[in-house]
């Protein structure tokens, strides 16, 4: 799921998810993912056939921007995010602004990597509702 304001506009989040290098498995929006290896994000965003304007991408983890790309159409990108170091339990999410504005926000992944062998896990995330 994810907020999205856009008058006029067919702004859509076609695919945002996180998996782990060389994994088969994916978690998306409110989803949890355990992995072994560094995560890799995919991001897919589409504006069917209508002009996007001025969009700033904004991929975050854990509350910082990782990965910001500017675009005026539709966007897809898959990047590695490596991990330095550590382990333990973080969320990724995006957010897009128009012109400077906020046009769109999603839910987060929530993703925990664990050293050592084994294969990533995926469960949907508990809500509180």
């Amino acid at each position: 799921m994810y907020a999205r304001r856009a008058p006029g506009h067919r702004l859509r989040l076609k695919t945002f998810a996180v998996s782990e290098t060389g994994g088969t498995h994916r978690a998306t929006l409110g989803q949890h993912i355990t992995m072994t290896a560094n995560p890799v994000v995919h991001l897919e965003l589409t504006g069917g056939n209508t002009a996007l304007g001025n969009l700033k991408i904004m991929v975050i983890r854990e509350g910082k921007v990782i990965r910001t790309l500017s675009s005026g159409g539709d966007t897809a990108i898959t990047f590695e995010d490596p991990v330095v170091g550590g382990s333990g339990t973080t969320y990724y999410r995006c957010i897009v602004l128009q012109d400077g504005w906020p046009v769109l926000a999603s839910n987060p992944v929530f993703v925990t990597i664990r050293p050592g062998p084994g294969a990533p896990s995926v469960s949907k995330q508990e809500s509180g509702a």
